[in-house]
Formats: structure tokens, C-alpha cells, sequence
């Protein structure tokens, strides 16, 4: 080995590294997740609806997904009521139409009933 590679601290540096890189993925990993309200699945021409959203309000939310949204590529939609304040997320296809989305469900979802203990 020359010389002039020793006066490098390469071991102690990928090590650094390494354990920075760990680090990294253990805080990805273990960061807290915000539980969605509801989800729904939109693929072709079938819309999934996963918790939260009641029967009355799936067939116009449906729709309008399938009508005015109307991709073909999947996407996926979460949100969840902070108090009076909706949150959406849309991942896939439709992350372009995002606010479109969300003001519709704005519009069609009531937030859930405050309880009173």
C-alpha cells in the first residue's frame, strides 16, 4: 500500500458514513405517521374506499373520479380531519389535480362529530 493512502483517515471516515447512513434510515423509518381518515384507491375504472367515508357520500365522490378526474393510471388518495380542516394527500397520477381533488371532497365530506365526555 503507498504511503500517501495512509495519511488518510479512509476507514475512519467510512465508518462515519456508514453509521450516518444507518442513522438516516432508522429516523425514515421510525419517524410518526399520521393515520388517514379515510383512503380511497381509484385504478381504471375501479375506486376503492378504505374506512371513513359513508355509503351516502362514496357514489358521488365516485363519480367524480371516474368522470372528471378520470385517469387511467392508479393513484391513491388519504386524508384525515384536523378539527374543522380537511388534509388531503394524493399520491400517483393524480398528485397534479390535488387541490381540484380536494376541494371537491371538501365540499362532499363532513367532518366527524366533536365528542363530548
Amino acid at each position: 500500500m503507498p504511503d500517501w493512502i495512509q495519511l488518510f483517515p479512509w476507514t475512519d471516515i467510512g465508518w462515519a458514513v456508514g453509521a450516518l447512513a444507518l442513522i438516516s434510515l432508522m429516523v425514515y423509518l421510525l419517524r410518526p405517521s399520521v393515520s388517514a381518515d379515510f383512503s380511497i384507491h381509484v385504478e381504471g375504472e375501479s375506486v376503492r374506499f378504505s374506512r371513513g367515508i359513508s355509503v351516502a357520500a362514496q357514489q358521488s365522490v365516485e363519480e367524480f373520479l371516474l368522470n372528471d378526474v378520470a385517469l387511467l393510471e392508479p393513484y391513491s388518495i388519504r386524508g384525515r380531519w384536523d378539527g374543522r380542516v380537511l388534509v388531503v394527500s394524493v399520491s400517483g397520477a393524480a398528485k397534479a389535480q390535488e387541490q381540484r381533488i380536494r376541494n371537491f371532497l371538501k365540499l362532499q365530506l363532513k367532518p366527524p362529530m366533536a365528542r363530548t365526555e
